[in-house]
């Protein structure tokens, strides 16, 4: 099994008291109430490439992933928002490793949307 580098974005989803005009949601869906954080990681997410997509010979894939930060900053309730390809496990190891990442339990509450990048070899 190869090396994986991941790429991640961390998204704060917080409500929002205006009404105001949302943009088209590209993956992951960043809207007007959405604040993108610089990732106060205490234990970022280890992921491991899927042996699925090596197995096919896929070299990359992604999944986006929203999950509760704990009052540990342990993440909760993740699930998978989105994946691709669909059907070789990024979205479930994604999954796996942000539920044993942690963030600063100063985000205790929010939901974060995370994208998890795969890409084989690096």
């Amino acid at each position: 099994m190869g090396w994986v580098s991941l790429v991640v974005t961390l998204i704060l989803v917080a409500p929002s008291n205006a009404s105001q005009p949302t943009p088209p949601d590209p993956p992951p869906a960043v809207t007007s109430d959405t604040i993108v954080l610089d990732g106060r990681w205490v234990r970022p997410p280890r992921v491991q490439y899927p042996t699925r997509a090596a197995a096919q010979g896929v070299a990359s894939g992604w999944a986006d992933i929203r999950c509760v930060v704990l009052v540990t900053g342990r993440l909760s309730d993740c699930t998978v928002l989105s994946e691709g390809p669909v059907g070789y496990g990024f979205g479930p190891e994604a999954t796996r490793a942000m539920s044993l990442a942690s963030l600063h339990p100063s985000l205790a509450g929010q939901i974060v949307q995370q994208r998890v990048n795969f890409r084989l070899g690096d």
